[in-house]
């Protein structure tokens, strides 16, 4: 399930600086311009992806990506 593009605040910068496939959620947070806490709630809510490697769960961005592509091809 992807983010809702009107929540989003990303710049074509921050998008340009985004390459790895995951990202922390303070990255990601401080990436598009929003608070840690903002992120997490959109986790919570089901609106971003994570992956787990350990005892870390990062943002799976190319999953967020890939949402983005399919909601612009419709």
């Amino acid at each position: 399930m992807g983010v809702p593009a009107e929540n989003l605040n990303m710049s074509a910068l921050a998008l340009q600086q985004v390459t790895l496939p995951i990202l922390s959620r303070k990255k990601f947070a401080d990436l598009i311009g929003v608070d840690e806490g903002v992120v997490l709630g959109w986790v919570n809510k089901g609106y971003l992806s994570t992956v787990r490697l350990g005892k870390y769960s990062l943002i799976n961005v190319e999953a967020l990506r890939q949402s983005c592509a399919e909601k612009v091809l419709r």
